[in-house]
């Protein structure tokens, strides 16, 4: 199942811009679902896709109950954009722009689920800048199952070449239960395996991401890659204190490559 408020899956190159989005979504059945504000997934082919300037209210429910990987984003679900020559880092094929996202994504049922304010997966060659996600993502079953949540990008999959730059998350994150393979962060969720680079991105001290037993917590990102991160953390002394941190704003960290 494909939902979107404006394009359910896209093939062959799609442009949208200055495009709102403020109708709700509400899912609930055991089939596999992708579901996104303005494009629900991105088809593999040659096509150039690019969402800029569109920005999303609404609220997204979700109840699924399957046993397979599901997505939800705030802009975009699923997206596999072709990479056209491998390690080429300045032929993006989707690029996602001064975009935004401020309603809630309600998880509430045993699914598998990767859910994002922006992009839920990546999958090729794209670019997400000057993005911004001041919204919620709640994850409230307490099945123990993989759940991955990123304030901009929950998945970059291992044969992605990207760039996200300059982008900010000033939302809250919360999920009651973590499974084997569960990442939370507030720019990306689980970002291990791919040839991404986050540039310039920040969290706010309003910011919130937490999970009780969370496997990979970060304000920053659950599961960075190995070449780390430049960008703005601001937090407080909170930061210390288990794995749910509430933002106060007191120290500015630079986040450095472990």
């Amino acid at each position: 199942m494909i939902l979107s408020g404006f394009v359910g899956k896209a093939f062959n190159g799609v442009t949208l811009r200055n495009c709102r989005n403020t109708g709700n979504i509400s899912f609930s059945s055991p089939a596999l679902y992708m579901i996104g504000g303005f494009v629900g997934a991105v088809q593999e082919d040659d096509g150039l896709y690019t969402i800029a300037d569109c920005h999303n209210t609404a609220d997204f429910d979700n109840a699924g109950s399957n046993s397979g990987w599901n997505f939800m984003g705030g802009i975009a679900g699923k997206t596999i954009s072709r990479q056209l020559v491998p390690g080429e880092t300045s032929n993006y094929r989707l690029i996602v722009e001064e975009c935004s996202s401020t309603g809630t994504i309600s998880i509430a049922g045993p699914s598998k689920v990767r859910a994002s304010g922006i992009v839920a997966q990546t999958q090729g060659a794209y670019r997400i800048s000057g993005c911004t996600f001041s919204g919620a993502i709640e994850s409230t079953d307490v099945t123990k199952r993989d759940v991955v949540i990123g304030g901009i990008m929950a998945m970059a999959d291992k044969e992605c070449v990207g760039l996200v730059e300059g982008c900010t998350f000033s939302g809250r994150i919360s999920a009651a239960q973590a499974g084997a393979n569960n990442f939370f962060g507030g720019i990306y969720g689980n970002n291990g395996g791919a040839a991404s680079v986050v540039n310039d991105c920040r969290t706010t001290a309003s910011a919130y991401v937490g999970c009780p037993i969370g496997k990979s917590v970060g304000m920053l990102a659950g599961r960075p890659n190995k070449k780390g991160f430049t960008c703005l953390l601001y937090t407080s002394d909170a930061a210390d204190e288990r794995s749910s941190v509430d933002l106060g704003g007191r120290r500015i960290i630079k986040k450095k490559q472990r």
